[in-house]
This record gives structure tokens, sequence and C-alpha cells, in this order.
């Protein structure tokens, strides 16, 4: 099985955030959490692209 997920482009701007929050919502199905871990995952990767946008200033980078 293979779990990466596609690749997308995000960046302190907003490009691509949505797009990834759904690719974890759909992984999140993928390998069978329950629906309580699968917020947990999201809001993990919300935080995680938080977590740039405050460590950096201008960013563009590939999350999958």
């Amino acid at each position: 099985m293979n779990l990466q997920t596609d690749k997308v482009k995000v960046s302190n701007t907003g490009e691509g955030v949505q797009e990834v929050l759904k690719l974890a919502e759909n992984f999140a199905v993928t390998i069978g959490l329950n629906s309580k871990n699968s917020l947990r995952l999201r809001l993990l990767t919300e935080e995680a692209i938080s977590m740039l946008k405050s460590v950096t200033k201008d960013f563009q980078a590939d999350l999958w």
C-alpha cells in the first residue's frame, strides 16, 4: 500500500492550504482512523502550516 499523498505547493499567502487539509482528511479515511483521530490529524496539519507561517516570513514548500 502506497501511503504517500500527492505533493501540494503551500505558501505563506495561503496557497494550497485547503487542498492539504483535504488530503489529510482523505489520508485519515484511507488508513482507517476514527473521527477523533481524524480530527487530530487535521489539527496537527493546521498547526504545522501555522508554525511555518510564524517561523518564516515568506515561504513556499511542497507538503505531502
